[in-house]
């Protein structure tokens, strides 16, 4: 037997039991546990499991945005302006006003920031790729000091490179629906 928080509970019952703790199943809007068949301590267990996923769910995502360079999953979060303080003119009369924001730069995902400011470094040194090799439209993955990128030529015959990270999904645009083949 046991006595918690003044509650007396038998000497077989299980933790889960307890008020205010994980699988006490307190919330049975549909009387799930009055059914013949019911098996408590089976319940009880997938509630905890449910509910540690969800709580593995909710760190990942909040994970996601702490790892220098991972792409974030959801979308409308991968571009978002680095927080700042704002700026605040110092009154005696109390009427101050805050200054006008700077404006910031936008932050870069992965594939802009690989596009942006690694590759123009290299000025296509060593990507191995000859503009009479490709058709216009023609794309052609590589990676360059560790990048994954998509070369490839427009229509008017120039070379181009972009990452070939899906910001929005994290998967190879490469290997994605709107790429047939090796051609866009």
């Amino acid at each position: 037997t046991m006595i918690v928080e003044g509650r007396w509970y038998p000497g077989d019952a299980w933790i889960g039991q307890m008020d205010r703790e994980p699988g006490d199943l307190g919330f049975d809007p549909f009387k799930l546990s009055k059914k013949p068949g019911f098996d408590l301590k089976k319940v009880q267990l997938q509630e905890l499991k449910n509910g540690r996923l969800a709580m593995i769910g909710v760190a990942s995502l909040a994970a996601n945005h702490m790892i220098p360079g991972s792409v974030p999953l959801l979308g409308g979060f991968y571009a978002q302006r680095p927080e700042a303080r704002q700026a605040v003119v110092p009154s005696l009369c109390g009427a101050s006003r805050p200054a006008a924001p700077a404006a910031l730069p936008e932050g870069l995902t992965a594939a802009r920031y690989t596009t942006k400011k690694i590759l123009p470094a290299f000025q296509w040194i060593k990507v191995g790729i000859k503009t009479g090799e490709l058709a216009p439209g023609q794309l052609v993955a590589k990676t360059i000091a560790g990048n994954d990128v998509l070369i490839g030529k427009n229509e008017s015959g120039g070379l181009f490179c972009v990452g070939n990270l899906c910001p929005h999904l994290g998967t190879p645009m490469s290997e994605g629906a709107d790429v047939i083949g090796d051609i866009i």
